[in-house]
């Protein structure tokens, strides 16, 4: 009897720690599993804002008063009025083909939103691991998953990440930055044939920035290639990067004389206008050509433009009476300009 009691109670206790063990595997994989789709929602999020300037966002709003919140913490970086964050629910259409457990409207809450201020994704109805709520990558999850935090449009070499300062067109220099996994063994890196140093390492990578990179002949910014030489498992490799996205070269285009059509043989009246021809740029394209019939000085011309001035269709100036002067302004996608003042 005493031997069966005996039994029983180290079953009890075998039975007892498979449960506890069993649970706090279930635990540990629900939140890695939240922690890795949240990273996904929150790359996509920012590289979206990368592309258009602009966060995918639908009309709804999301109030959250942490006001006492055990949860505060999560929210810390956000700016409060009255203890209060306002944030915003994500268009998950706009992100494209993104398959996710969460925010699918199952509930009110049932939803991810993210700050305008800071640009962090937060999954309004939270998780619950454990009688602890989670809303946003902590940085528990973040180490659980190893993640780096990346923003903004990447490319993934063979685990090599380059990240780009910015994916649109840009009339200066366009910093990038490279992550190389500290498993792997560096022999360079280099940029148009510079060599670029370790600048630190995280989470697991290498980090070298590569900053102010511009032709040598005129100091201007320009296009490079990064080339990352390695070893993994003691095999060489070599991966490529390229910064294609730089345009310093203003567009160009001619002006044609004056041009008088009469209108109307019987009265004389007569149209003046100028055309014009062979506008073009050789690398980001014209973003538009306006024109304005007062003089603009070279300085005012980006900014006044940007939002004033009267697009040219059809390559067609029209010249109202009693004007003297036009201001005919092209601009390419990069921010590049160019500016030419007519008197008639």
């Amino acid at each position: 009897m005493l031997m069966l009691v005996t039994t029983v109670v180290v079953l009890v206790i075998i039975s007892t720690t498979v449960v506890i063990s069993g649970v706090s595997v279930s635990n540990n994989f629900k939140k890695q599993e939240f922690a890795i789709e949240l990273s996904y929602v929150q790359d996509a999020v920012n590289n979206y804002k990368a592309v258009n300037n602009s966060y995918p966002l639908l009309s709804n709003s999301y109030t959250v008063d942490i006001t006492g919140s055990s949860v505060a913490n999560q929210f810390a970086v956000e700016p409060k009025t009255s203890n209060e964050v306002t944030l915003y629910e994500i268009d998950m259409q706009k992100l494209g083909n993104i398959e996710t457990k969460y925010g699918h409207k199952n509930n009110n809450n049932d939803a991810y939103a993210v700050s305008q201020s800071t640009g962090i994704v937060y999954y309004m109805a939270g998780i619950n691991v454990s009688g602890k709520l989670y809303y946003t990558l902590n940085d528990e999850l973040k180490d659980l998953i190893d993640y780096t935090g990346i923003m903004g449009n990447v490319e993934n070499k063979d685990g090599i990440i380059f990240y780009p300062s910015t994916k649109n067109w840009s009339n200066s220099v366009v910093n990038s930055t490279v992550y190389i996994p500290t498993s792997y063994t560096v022999n360079s890196v280099q940029a148009n044939g510079t060599s670029i140093s370790i600048t630190s390492t995280s989470n697991g990578y290498y980090v070298y920035n590569i900053t102010n990179i511009t032709d040598p002949s005129n100091s201007k910014a320009c296009n490079y290639t990064v080339v990352v030489s390695y070893k993994k498992n003691n095999i060489s490799y070599t991966q490529n990067y390229s910064v294609s996205n730089v345009d310093v070269t203003s567009p160009i285009f001619e002006i044609s004389d004056v041009i008088t059509v009469e209108e109307n043989s019987l009265n004389k009246d007569s149209v003046k206008y100028i055309k014009i021809n062979k506008a073009s740029d050789d690398l980001s394209g014209i973003k538009y050509i306006k024109y304005e019939t007062e003089n603009i000085s070279a300085t005012d011309a980006p900014t006044y433009f940007s939002s004033n001035g009267v697009p040219v269709q059809n390559d067609i100036v029209e010249i109202p009476a009693g004007i003297k002067n036009i201001t005919i302004y092209v601009e390419d996608n990069a921010g590049n300009n160019v500016v030419n003042n007519i008197t008639i």
